[in-house]
């Protein structure tokens, strides 16, 4: 029984996992990739699960990406709230405004192999319902 369909939804689209805490097992990583998953792991991130403050996450989430920054923050969940929809709206402009452009993880390897200068990923799932 098929619960999500096709994936990746876009043809070319690598098939992305990031480990929770940024832990995985040795079994876990070779089941990943003989299923043709890479592994993304965020290089900034605020800790948006545990700590409840979003001006605190806008400052953390604005001023540390460097070019190919990965950013993590969690979608809204009923078991740490909704900080993200405080939270983007204004660290989006800021990180526009000094140049760089949001895309997708498949994008911003798609073409080296590697991220690309001046780009961020940001997952999919982590901006639903919330416009760039």
């Amino acid at each position: 029984r098929r619960v999500l369909g096709t994936w990746p939804p876009r043809r070319g689209d690598r098939r992305w996992f990031r480990p929770a805490k940024g832990l995985m097992s040795a079994a876990m990583a070779e089941v990943l990739q003989r299923r043709g998953y890479h592994v993304s792991l965020p290089d900034t991130w605020s800790s948006d699960s545990t700590i409840v403050d979003p001006a605190f996450h806008a400052s953390a989430l604005a001023n540390a990406p460097c070019d190919g920054s990965v950013l993590l923050m969690h979608a809204p969940d009923p078991s740490w709230g909704a900080q993200i929809t405080d939270v983007l709206p204004i660290v989006v402009p800021i990180l526009r405004s000094r140049g760089f452009v949001f895309a997708g993880m498949s994008e911003m390897f798609a073409a080296t192999g590697g991220p690309s200068s001046a780009r961020l990923a940001l997952g999919a799932a982590t901006l639903s319902g919330v416009a760039l």
